[in-house]
């Protein structure tokens, strides 16, 4: 997880988004330098650290759902995984478009999508060593549209894949040094439509857990922490150990009526460094409510800097 998943996606076309995704990085902007979410500086490694989209303009339609796609995905993986991914899968993708005579991803049925993973083996493979780097880029087509049409975004199939093995198994990949899991899954993410289901449940979550009946901390009570961690964590992207180190008065509101979050990020610097996260009103009020509730358990401890405060850990900060 990093700090690029800043707010859910609007319903509008992504030409009129005009938020950062990271510092001075905007969604609408053609080229996203992702270098300053990465740690590893070496060269080839750092250096591939854009996500270009630039060609895409040859295939307007394409924009939506990619950019969108990348969007979600550097809220789960690593930076230079979303730019990997993307610089190697963009151009055959295209070009099976283009040699196809289509203009958008809303033609890859099941039948077209294992008609792509063909021609990928067909202009392609050159022995088993390279099938691992075909096997991810026709996952990353399979994510777009599977990821994509659960979140709605536009010009996608209207019907699901539905593949009888994996792609990572019809490729060979799970046979091959067991690269993969034996259910055949590579990626390590949860699955979308279970992490969405843990979200819907943590807003419906009480706030408190239990009240103390007796003894010294009577009348005080338990937050749910992970109720906090969790969606604060969905809508920042931020690790739990960053979310635990938030400390109070950690957001704002600006003269624009947005809404950010000052967080410290571990991952991306040699030691943490402090970066301002824009998030939606809700998590915004969230966090307010937080500070609130957590008031009284930070005054018994005497703990005035941080956000978050666990009972029974009292005194140990």
């Amino acid at each position: 997880m990093n700090s690029a998943a800043l707010s859910p996606l609007p319903k509008e076309t992504s030409d009129s988004w005009n938020f950062p995704i990271i510092e001075n990085v905007y969604f609408t902007d053609d080229v996203w330098n992702l270098k300053v979410l990465m740690s590893n500086k070496r060269t080839g490694v750092y250096a591939t650290g854009n996500l270009d989209f630039r060609l895409l303009h040859k295939m307007p339609l394409l924009i939506d759902p990619i950019k969108r796609y990348c969007y979600i995905h550097l809220g789960r993986v690593k930076a230079i995984t979303v730019a990997d991914e993307y610089n190697s899968a963009i151009s055959k993708i295209m070009d099976y478009l283009w040699e196809k005579q289509f203009d958008s991803l809303e033609i890859f049925t099941t039948r077209y999508f294992i008609d792509f993973n063909m021609w990928l083996k067909e202009h392609y493979y050159k022995g088993q060593q390279s099938a691992k780097g075909l096997t991810k880029i026709a996952n990353f087509l399979f994510q777009v549209i599977n990821v994509g049409q659960a979140m709605e975004f536009p010009n996608l199939p209207n019907k699901h894949i539905e593949l009888e093995i994996s792609i990572w198994d019809w490729w060979g990949e799970n046979q091959l040094k067991q690269r993969v899991r034996d259910n055949g899954s590579h990626d390590k993410a949860i699955p979308l439509f279970i992490w969405k289901n843990i979200i819907d449940k943590a807003w419906s979550e009480d706030d408190i857990t239990q009240y103390i009946q007796g003894g010294k901390s009577k009348g005080l009570y338990k937050i749910n922490n992970a109720k906090f961690t969790i969606l604060i964590g969905a809508h920042t992207g931020l690790r739990i150990s960053e979310i635990l180190y938030l400390k109070t008065g950690c957001v704002e509101k600006d003269d624009k009526e947005r809404y950010w979050l000052n967080a410290f990020i571990q991952k991306t610097e040699a030691e943490a460094a402090a970066h301002k996260i824009l998030i939606p009103k809700s998590i915004y009020e969230l966090i307010l409510k937080l500070d609130e509730l957590s008031k009284p358990l930070r005054r018994e401890a005497d703990e005035n800097q941080y956000l978050f405060y666990i009972l029974s850990h009292r005194g140990t900060v």
